[in-house]
């Protein structure tokens, strides 16, 4: 009873339980790990080029996508600040691993 409680009661700013990630369709007392992670499985399943997945993962994923966005913008500017983006460009494309400047 205490978790109908606690998901009733949540907000859109209070993300630490999402009542989204849950899988209500199961027991808690039979199996706890896929009740409470059952929906974020579901959402997010584990790519075959890699062992886990996790929110962490997903950040991490999302964040390299908008550096490579940055990186073509950067490639895509005016002549004139060429210089200051080539710069811009190989510091993001060396500090994130995506091999040497380009």
């Amino acid at each position: 009873m205490v978790l109908c409680t606690i998901t009733t009661t949540m907000n859109a700013q209070n993300k630490a339980i999402d009542p989204q990630n849950l899988d209500t369709t199961l027991d808690p007392g039979e199996n706890f790990y896929q009740f409470a992670n059952g929906g974020w499985l579901e959402k997010h399943p584990i790519p075959s080029d890699k062992s886990r997945y996790g929110s962490f993962d997903v950040l991490a994923d999302s964040a390299k996508e908008q550096v490579k966005v940055l990186i073509r913008e950067t490639a895509n500017q005016k002549k004139q600040t060429r210089k200051h983006c080539q710069k811009n460009r190989r510091f993001l494309w060396q500090r994130h691993g995506y091999g040497g400047a380009q």
